[in-house]
């Protein structure tokens, strides 16, 4: 088993939970050896799998291979051995004519805050090193400069650093440094096109990110071959990633006319401009109907896992008040019981549900819809995933086991959750 990292996205924990499910569904053999806020590096088994993984994740933004170790007491000859251009072609530069680009990125994956201030502070001699040492070699190369310590997965990509150069990737943990070289970085332009380049898009109300999206999918871990339903679906993002993942059976409902309108109007452009995309092989049913109605719409099919962002309260265009907030709570708890009574009657047994609830933030305290105990007597449990004690600390959890999605509205979060039908 070789060893490499995954660069993570603006959520670690949700990143991390969507790493270790597909790794999980797709039986792809792991090792978890670190993980911070920024990285994890796993030993995987899958060799051959390992680019193609970056089409797969939301909450990654890079992944590449560990190729060199030094330890903090080793001595300064062994560093620069790895930085030698003998060691750069051999491991790190890929065959190309002309000149080479390169660019250099430090993460932390729980060193020392002093250390990982001390590397980044050489970052410019270490850039201009690499050029020295690679032109001794008869090699002309230009390395990208950077404002920080990390370059961005866009960055990377039109520089051109993975095929006509390289991103070496320094890693610092509690006792050494580690080496590595980025294999793919994530496919930034295809989420952006899904995201504000499709025709139909109703930010009134309320817009699930395609990333986000994506890894609510896989945290599922349900089967491509099952039904998958997103019983809120909008303008039709989730049934989008989904398709997009090669999920075949795909049922789609909303209240709202239009909604089921500009879901299949998207679903159309989806078609047209990825091509690769074969839409005779894909089951897709979409519905008009009132959640509180699901099982009448449906009742024929065995839905596999439920997927959804429903309704999340009326626009907040200023900082809601306690009673405000407690209005809110109140009227969706009600609407969200509705729906998981109905979830109770079309999922299969041990189906999964993954669905976001509304988290408000009011003077340092969080409000959340406290339902939890209702969801279970309908015959659902928290889904609980397996936390190591190793880097659970990096993590945050809350203690109703969920993840907190941040927005950029300081008062409003989204609050993801895992449920499975047990009876």
């Amino acid at each position: 088993m070789k060893r490499y990292f995954f660069i993570l996205g603006r959520n670690p924990d949700l990143s991390v939970l969507e790493l270790i499910s597909v790794f999980d569904n797709r039986t792809i053999p792991y090792k978890i050896c670190l993980v911070s806020r920024e990285a994890g590096i796993f030993e995987l088994g899958e060799k051959n799998q390992i680019s193609e993984l970056i089409k797969i994740f939301g909450g990654t933004v890079k992944i590449g291979e560990i190729m060199d170790e030094i330890g903090f007491s080793d001595d300064y000859s062994e560093f620069e051995k790895i930085l030698s251009a003998s060691n750069l072609i051999k491991k790190y530069l890929p065959s190309i004519e002309g000149k080479a680009h390169f660019g250099i990125s430090i993460y932390d994956v729980g060193g020392d805050n002093l250390y990982l201030s001390k590397i980044t502070s050489q970052l410019k001699t270490l850039n201009i090193q690499i050029k020295d040492n690679l032109r001794e070699k008869g090699i002309h190369a230009g390395f990208v400069k950077i404002k920080n310590r990390f370059l961005s997965s866009v960055s990377v990509e039109k520089n051109q650093l993975i095929n006509k150069g390289m991103e070496l990737v320094i890693l610092v943990s509690k006792e050494k440094l580690l080496f590595g070289k980025s294999l793919r970085v994530q496919e930034f332009s295809d989420f952006s096109l899904r995201d504000v380049g499709r025709p139909y898009r109703d930010k009134k109300s309320g817009i699930i990110p395609p990333k986000l999206a994506r890894m609510m999918i896989n945290i599922a871990q349900v089967d491509r071959g099952d039904i998958l339903l997103d019983p809120f679906c909008g303008s039709g993002t989730l049934l989008q990633e989904a398709v997009v993942l090669g999920y075949k059976h795909i049922i789609g409902s909303d209240i709202s006319a239009k909604a089921i309108a500009d879901t299949k109007n998207n679903l159309n452009w989806l078609f047209g401009q990825f091509q690769e995309l074969k839409r005779e092989i894909y089951d897709m049913n979409l519905i008009q109907a009132d959640v509180s109605n699901l099982y009448s719409s449906i009742k024929e099919a065995r839905i596999g896992a439920i997927i959804t962002e429903p309704y999340l309260g009326p626009p907040l265009s200023h900082k809601p008040g306690i009673n405000e907030v407690k209005e809110t709570i109140s009227n969706l708890s009600r609407l969200y019981l509705k729906a998981f009574t109905q979830f109770s009657k079309i999922l299969d047994p041990d189906g999964r549900v993954v669905i976001i609830f509304p988290c408000f933030e009011i003077s340092g305290n969080l409000f959340f819809l406290d339902i939890l105990q209702d969801i279970r007597n309908l015959g659902f449990e928290t889904h609980h995933y397996k936390i190591d004690n190793s880097w659970s600390s990096y993590l945050k959890f809350t203690k109703r086991g969920s993840i907190i999605y941040s927005s950029e509205i300081k008062f409003f979060q989204r609050e993801i959750l895992s449920f499975v039908k047990i009876k």
